[in-house]
């Protein structure tokens, strides 16, 4: 089983117009999350490219990346 998304990450996917599941699927199609609780697809993440009480700013890139493909996809 995955790593659950934390709540602030699930929100900030909402708030950018996608939904968990989308962004989710755009890495793994099979719908399970292996990436970092923190929202980035590195399992690692938290203790690797920012510390526990920080905020991911890999999350942020890979949600516009998320955005610009589904804006694509539909033009």
């Amino acid at each position: 089983m995955g790593t659950r998304l934390n709540p602030v990450v699930v929100e900030a996917i909402r708030d950018a117009g996608l939904t968990k599941a989308a962004y989710v699927r755009r890495t793994w199609p099979d719908g399970e999350w292996r990436g970092d609780v923190c929202g980035c697809t590195d399992d690692r993440c938290v203790g690797y490219h920012h510390d526990k009480n920080e905020e991911c700013t890999c999350v942020l890139v890979l949600i516009e990346q998320a955005v610009d493909e589904q804006l694509a996809a539909r033009s």
